[in-house]
């Protein structure tokens, strides 16, 4: 996403926690459009009498934000007319540790008074990947709130708590300056011996810590040798001074060239000999071969471990001068709240994802903080990008087991269920996490309603384009039809018979935006770009309609990533433009999509650069 260390915080940040859609109620402000994907149908449609950038070259303004970090903005702004003007509130993730939400005046990007240097909502935010919602004047948020227990500011010389060792074969570790801000290199020369090296460090523990690790490796190989193999990234723990070690994780990988990734819950692997706290070291280890005549090293960064927490947070006044944060409820499960929320009177609905462990959805009473959670029945289940629709006395959401989950909004129990992975009619052998949020269809004269969403492979490699009715009176669902397009986490939007969605990974270039029949599932048309260069396009679309043409809006989330708007020609789409035009230094990852309202669209970046397109 941006340059080694950097780049592979965005991209951890994917992994680990970002496609995002927001619900909300506007009570205090101007009825217009103060949310991403609209309303709790999860539908990105704009129309009159916002008027939306549709020329060629429109009006560009950048901010930069003071407290940004590679961390950035990793959720989309929203947008909101306040009396005669649109604001655009930012999420931020700083380089100092605290997640913030600035404000900004669009017409002349002025922060108002009481927003200077953003309003803090916590010390420890970590990445943010849950989409807030505004309601009234008061905004609402899902943090995941991450205190790191190992020393990990840059893996260089300097960095003196991290100690490099070889455990199996004879390869050179050092500190490499090549990865951004530093990283470890492990060399092997050519040969078929396993390498085993990597870095540990010591740790100490709370007993009620709820601990995650995660780390990226990327296995890279001599000019002209061998793809290496036996590729894995594995984390061991050791209570005894290094005596014996307890494997905590281990990943194995297929050669690409490329950041790979290791990232799960860890807590059961903690067994603490003190009532209270515990010590121990803490092993980061790639594991590789080079081949015979070949030759092959090793990237290692970021190796992270840290204790998660969830908590539900407000900001009252958010139209005035003194906007107050408040916690409504800290949630104690762990992992991290990675979709967006839903409000439905006086409730926010969102889920939890803790990597190969079981996540949750939680109920929760803004006026009391009091939680209903609802838990899947597998392991493998979490919500990464889930967001829920309202569907009648019902709330619907996808989750990595390639279910689709209809429960009872007043108790969470659950009514129905859909799997769409298997060999039966209506499913995909290869199908497996949804990772959208569900789009919502109320189909008039018609208790077979409509849900859209997408899904993605485990090895990313393929996915594919939902349609499900629902039985809007029991929430029964059935299979009406399903399109290959490609891995996607986009979150599919109706307008007119059409569904617009987005395809493709973080970094890949192989991205599209697809209009496809809403109700027979046929491709009308795909934007891949000029020659076919569009990065991943895992933000979802915003659709404007001006009477004329439509025109959708999107974001892509690759080392040069964009804002587009294209347009909708009936069995073809064109480029309407695209900003930054060319490589900027601000031009970065750009995993969320845009917020928009008036004449306005608005979309940040890992590097804390906010556009405005007006």
């Amino acid at each position: 996403m941006l340059t080694g260390s950097s780049m592979g915080k965005k991209l951890l940040a994917a992994f680990l926690t970002l496609m995002l859609v927001i619900f909300a109620a506007s009570a205090a402000f101007a009825a217009d459009w103060p949310r991403f994907q609209k309303d709790n149908s999860n539908s990105g449609v704009v129309l009159s009498p916002d008027s939306l950038p549709t020329n060629s070259n429109p009006n560009v303004a950048t901010v930069n934000l003071t407290h940004a970090s590679i961390c950035g903005t990793d959720v989309p702004p929203l947008v909101v007319k306040e009396g005669n003007d649109e604001y655009a509130y930012v999420l931020n993730t700083g380089s100092d540790g605290t997640s913030r939400v600035h404000k900004f005046k669009c017409s002349d990007r002025s922060v108002p008074s009481g927003w200077t240097g953003g309003v803090v909502v916590d010390n420890n935010g970590g990445f943010q990947l849950a989409t807030p919602v505004i309601v009234g004047s008061t905004m609402y948020l899902g943090i995941s709130d991450m205190v790191q227990k190992l020393l990990n500011t840059g893996f260089d010389s300097s960095t003196a708590n991290w100690t490099t060792y070889v455990d199996t074969g004879s390869p050179t570790i050092a500190w490499d300056a090549n990865g951004g801000d530093g990283c470890v290199k492990i060399n092997q020369s050519a040969g078929n011996t396993l390498t085993k090296a990597g870095v540990y460090q010591q740790v100490t523990l709370n007993k009620n810590d709820k601990v995650r690790m995660a780390m990226r490796i990327k296995f890279l190989k001599g000019s002209g040798s061998n793809n290496p193999s036996g590729l894995k990234g594995r984390v061991l723990a050791s209570n005894n001074g290094g005596s014996t070690w307890t494997e905590l994780r281990y990943v194995s990988f297929s050669y690409t060239g490329d950041w790979s990734y290791v990232n799960t819950d860890v807590t059961a692997f903690f067994p603490f000999t003190a009532n209270e706290t515990d010590t121990y070291l803490v092993k980061f280890q790639p594991e590789f071969k080079s081949g015979s005549g070949s030759t092959a090293y090793a990237l290692m960064d970021d190796c992270c471990l840290y204790a998660e927490n969830l908590k539900v947070k407000k900001i009252t006044g958010i139209d005035g001068s003194n906007p107050t944060v408040s916690t409504i409820a800290e949630i104690g499960d762990g992992g991290q709240f990675n979709t967006p929320l839903l409000y439905d009177d006086g409730y926010i609905y969102l889920g939890s994802w803790k990597g190969g462990v079981k996540g949750k959805y939680y109920k929760i009473d803004v006026s009391n903080g009091n939680t209903t959670t609802y838990s899947p029945g597998t392991d493998d289940d979490g919500y990464y990008w889930a967001g829920a629709a309202l569907v009648g006395n019902y709330i619907v959401f996808g989750g990595d087991n390639s279910t689709i989950h209809v429960l009872n909004k007043s108790d969470m129990t659950q009514v129905a269920s859909y799997n769409i992975k298997g060999s039966g009619s209506g499913q995909a052998s290869d199908a497996d996490y949804i990772r959208s949020s569900i789009c919502y269809r109320d189909v008039p004269n018609s208790n077979n309603d409509r849900i859209y969403f997408t899904d993605r492979s485990t090895s990313g490699s393929s996915g594919y384009l939902w349609c499900l009715t629902i039985d809007s009176s029991d929430g029964t669902l059935n299979h009406a039809w399903h399109t290959p397009i490609g891995y996607s986490t986009s979150t599919p939007v109706y307008y007119d018979g059409k569904i617009y969605v987005g395809k493709g990974s973080v970094g890949s270039s192989g991205g599209a935006v697809y209009c496809v029949d809403a109700d027979t599932g046929t491709v009308n048309w795909s934007y891949t770009g000029p020659g076919d260069t569009l990065g991943g396009v895992q933000s979802s679309p915003v659709v404007y309609d001006d009477g004329t043409y439509i025109y959708i809006y999107f974001t892509t989330n690759c080392t040069n990533g964009k804002g587009y708007c294209i347009r909708d020609d009936g069995n073809t789409a064109s480029l309407v433009w695209s900003i930054p035009s060319g490589t900027s230094p601000e031009n970065s990852f750009t995993l969320q999509g845009m917020g928009v309202s008036g004449e306005y669209a608005v979309w940040g970046n890992d590097l804390g650069t906010i556009y405005f397109a007006y």
